[in-house]
Order: structure tokens, then C-alpha cells, then sequence
């Protein structure tokens, strides 16, 4: 970066600050101080220690703001590392572009911006490369998503359940799509194949011959319940929106792996939904997520090349995931150059997620903890009472409790290694931010409209695919149960 780079960087800092009392390198990035001006450093990542964070705090608390002028700072600081940052709310999103247009808005054209409920993205997941990742390990890592997806929802659906016939069909729907050679393959086939008459002998048409007879023979002895069951997670899923739809149609799909590759990449998912449709947030959460961890756990250890921290708000919306991953979410891939850094309004949001998800987190990450509500400060204080004390459990607990619950806003407590250090955070001027944000608005909006899903996607059924392919249809045998088809020729 330029002399002038910096000097606009650090343009908010120029208030009068006490003189450091501890020695700072030139890379070390400044979280905050204690009250004996001992500065507290930001985690840079490394190969050899976690540099995975859980940062806690009520509303209010300053953490989100507190969090982002860390991101940007390092991001600015490192301008090879990437970034994947998952926003269910949309706060940090519009916190993160205000932030960059004061310190350094020429670094607008290294974010690409994700949006689906609105302009969408291309996202035809058949059009994803798989690389390392065979077909049926992602078609049962979809169908895990798409039975969470509705027992997961309130309303009408909520007493759906999952079973285990249930989900194999779903997999093998999915499975068959994600191999078919048709150009024109889309995951919203499956609604189709299970609701149309012919419709699953279509798509056994156009699938390989090693899938195809399978996943006929397993759909044709579901029960009717069953075949609708299913539809209706996946049509939910896969089309519950128009856009969505559009983007599941989209003639190619956006490789997060790829992107996350790339030096200095920032991959904004922004998942705030102005339709109030909250169930499907998780869904393309933990969609999203899963497909940038297993980016990392394909690298290979010990990675030599850039590092790709994974920021998520409201931490618990990827618990599907997180919850069945967390070893390797927060200590296989740091070897991988890969860290998580995870807010949530409290502890108890993430225990009611998943019961083994707060332990793990607590004890392998380091801990930024502002002010709490008194029942999440409880919990929180049940894990954090550090050994080796002549102090009872009970009166750490107590007190660490009192404490958090005290906090003003921009107090905090960090934890590492069972050692807690109160500091106050660096100051942040989010008027400067915003105000920044509205001359950078042009480009701002030019940032956002990059990766959007153009107008007018085309979508084919999948029995005109059928049809258009020249096939068949599949004759199925009760007793021999051996389906055959003509050979596959395209129209």
C-alpha cells in the first residue's frame, strides 16, 4: 500500500491515544486495552496456532463493529488472505462496505457479492465442479440439507419428519441429476421426477445406466406420502423462491472454492431476507458453508499459500453443518491455512442449536466476550473457570457472570488459554463509515450488481428435456425388476 493508502487507513485513529506500554510490530493489529494500556492484539492466522474466534456479545454490545474493523484491518494489512463471510442479517454486510469505503474503497473491486433473495447469483449447483468430491457424497450432503430445512420450520410443516427411506430417495434423486450429461440438468428436476406422471422414469432416462435403474427401482417402492414428502423439501429448497429457481436453472454456478483460492478474494454472502422467509436463510447457509470448508480440507498439509478466514454472524444459523463438522471447521484446516472466526448474541442460542456445538467451540477457540444476557453469562461461566485456581468453580463462575452481565458497551473479556484479559475495544467512528459509504455509493452498487443473475433464465422441464433427448420411456418389470432404455440420442 502507498504512504497516502495508510494515512487514509488509519485517518480515524489520529485522536490522541496513551503512549503503548507493550512493543508492537508493524503487522500486529490492535483489538484494544486494558486498563493498564496493555494493547490486546488481533490473532493473525499461522499454521502452528488456532487463530479461530468465538466473539459473544448481546445487541448492542459493539461486537459486530468491533469484529469488522478487525476484518477490514486485516484484510487491508494482508491483502492476499481471503475471505468467506456468511450475513444472515445484513448488518455487517453494509458495515463492511461502509468500513472499506473510508480506509481503502480502490479494494471494492476484490469483493464479490452474493445475494439470493433479491438479484440472485448463478448458482445451478450440477454446473459445480465436484473436483475430489464424488457425486454421491455431495447428493447425501444436499438431502441432510434439505430434510433439515423443513423439520427445522414452523408453520404448516413442522411436523415432517425425516426418515431414513426418506432421505435415500432424496439422495438418489439428487445423485441421478447431478450425473446426467444433459446440458440442461437442474436440481428442480427433482420436484418433477416425483410429482409428474413419468416423471422418474424421464430422469432414470437421462441418467447414467449405473444410476439410473437404482434410483427407479428405490423411488417406485416409496409409498405416494412418501414421493410428495420429499417433493416438497426439495421444491422448497430448490424453488421456493422465483429467483431461487432462476438460480438453480442458471446456465453455470459460482465456485466458491475457487474463489476462496484466489489471493485477496472477499466472497460477501449476504442472506438477509426482505421476504421474511427465515427457512431457507439455514438452508443456503449451511449450503454455502459446507461447499468453503470442504474448499479447504482439499488443500494440503501443511498449506503453503494464502489464508482464508470464514467470518459468520448469528453463528448457530450453520449448526447443520458446524455441529456434524467442528473439528475440522476449527482445527483441521488451520493446518490447511483455514480459521473460523463466529459471532452469536449468546451462549445458549448456540447450545439449543446443538448441545455438543458450544463445548467444541469453547474449547477450541479463543474468545472475544462482551456484555451477555444474565442466562447466557451463566452458561458461559460453567466453561470458563480456569484450573489451577485456590478460588471455588462457584465463585469464578459467579463472578465471571456478574462481570459480562456489567459490561458497558465496548468492554469485553478476551480468553485464551484459560487466561481472561478485560480490555476496552478500539474506538470505531461508524459515522465516518457511513458517511464514506455515501460518496462510495455509485461503486458500491456497481460492487453488488456484478455476480447478479441476469433476467430471462431458461428453464426446461425435465420431460421436455426427456423428449428433446430422444429417449424412451422406461419400461419397469415388478418381478425381474431390471428397467431398460433406449439408447440416449439428443434431438
Amino acid at each position: 500500500m502507498t504512504i497516502s493508502d495508510w494515512t487514509k487507513f488509519f485517518r480515524h485513529f489520529s485522536k490522541k491515544t496513551p503512549k503503548q506500554s507493550t512493543e508492537l510490530s508493524d503487522a500486529d493489529i490492535v483489538l484494544g486495552h486494558t486498563s493498564e494500556n496493555e494493547a490486546v492484539i488481533w490473532p493473525k492466522p499461522t499454521l502452528v496456532e488456532s487463530s479461530s474466534v468465538l466473539c459473544l456479545g448481546a445487541s448492542g454490545s459493539r461486537k459486530t463493529t468491533t469484529i469488522v474493523e478487525m476484518m477490514i484491518r486485516e484484510a487491508l494489512r494482508d491483502p492476499d488472505t481471503s475471505h468467506l463471510i456468511l450475513d444472515p442479517k445484513g448488518d455487517m454486510v453494509a458495515y463492511i462496505f461502509q468500513a472499506i469505503s473510508l480506509y481503502g474503497p480502490e479494494n471494492l473491486n476484490r469483493i464479490y457479492y452474493l445475494e439470493p433473495f433479491t438479484t440472485g447469483f448463478h448458482f445451478n449447483l450440477v454446473k459445480l465442479p465436484r473436483r475430489n468430491r464424488p457425486a454421491k457424497v455431495f447428493a447425501w450432503q444436499l438431502a441432510s440439507l434439505v430434510g433439515r430445512l423443513t423439520t427445522d420450520a414452523a408453520g404448516p410443516r413442522k411436523d415432517l419428519s425425516t426418515g431414513a427411506r426418506q432421505l435415500d430417495g432424496a439422495m438418489m434423486v439428487i445423485e441421478s441429476i447431478l450425473l446426467s450429461e444433459h446440458p440442461d440438468a437442474t436440481l428442480l428436476w427433482g420436484e418433477e421426477a416425483l410429482t409428474r406422471p413419468g416423471g422418474v422414469e424421464a430422469l432414470a432416462a437421462l441418467s447414467p445406466p449405473d444410476v439410473g435403474p437404482r434410483m427407479l427401482a428405490a423411488i417406485q417402492g416409496l409409498s405416494p406420502d412418501l414421493k410428495v414428502s420429499i417433493a416438497s423439501r426439495m421444491r422448497l429448497a430448490f424453488s421456493g423462491l422465483p429467483i431461487l429457481a432462476d438460480m438453480m436453472a442458471a446456465p453455470g454456478c459460482i465456485d466458491i472454492g475457487a474463489l476462496l483460492n484466489a489471493k485477496g478474494a472477499i466472497v460477501i454472502v449476504d442472506l438477509s431476507d426482505p421476504l421474511g422467509l427465515g427457512e431457507l436463510r439455514p438452508f443456503l447457509a449451511n449450503l454455502i458453508f459446507r461447499l468453503g470448508l470442504d474448499s479447504l480440507l482439499e488443500r494440503s498439509s501443511p498449506h503453503e499459500g494464502h489464508h482464508t478466514r470464514i467470518w459468520i454472524d448469528e453463528l448457530q444459523i450453520v449448526s447443520a453443518v458446524l455441529s456434524s463438522a467442528l473439528e475440522d471447521a476449527v482445527a483441521t484446516i488451520r493446518s490447511r491455512g483455514g480459521s473460523l472466526v463466529g459471532l452469536s448474541q449468546g451462549t445458549v442460542a448456540l447450545a439449543q442449536a446443538s448441545p455438543a456445538l458450544l463445548p467444541g467451540l469453547l474449547s477450541n477457540t479463543r474468545k472475544l466476550v462482551g456484555r451477555l444476557n444474565a442466562e447466557d453469562a451463566l452458561l458461559l461461566a460453567k466453561h470458563v473457570a480456569p484450573a489451577g485456581s485456590d478460588e471455588s468453580f462457584g465463585a469464578i463462575r459467579a463472578r465471571v457472570a456478574a462481570r459480562a452481565v456489567s459490561f458497558k458497551n465496548g468492554e469485553f473479556y478476551w480468553i485464551d488459554n484459560g487466561k481472561r484479559t478485560r480490555f476496552s475495544a478500539v474506538n470505531v467512528d461508524v459515522d465516518s463509515w457511513k458517511e464514506a459509504a455515501k460518496r462510495e455509493a455509485e461503486s458500491i452498487e456497481v460492487t453488488k450488481q456484478r455476480l447478479a443473475l441476469a433476467k430471462g433464465v431458461k428453464h426446461i422441464s425435465l420431460l421436455d428435456a426427456a423428449r428433446a433427448w430422444g429417449t424412451a420411456p422406461i419400461e419397469h418389470s415388478a418381478t425381474k425388476n431390471k428397467p431398460r432404455k433406449t439408447k440416449p440420442r439428443w434431438g
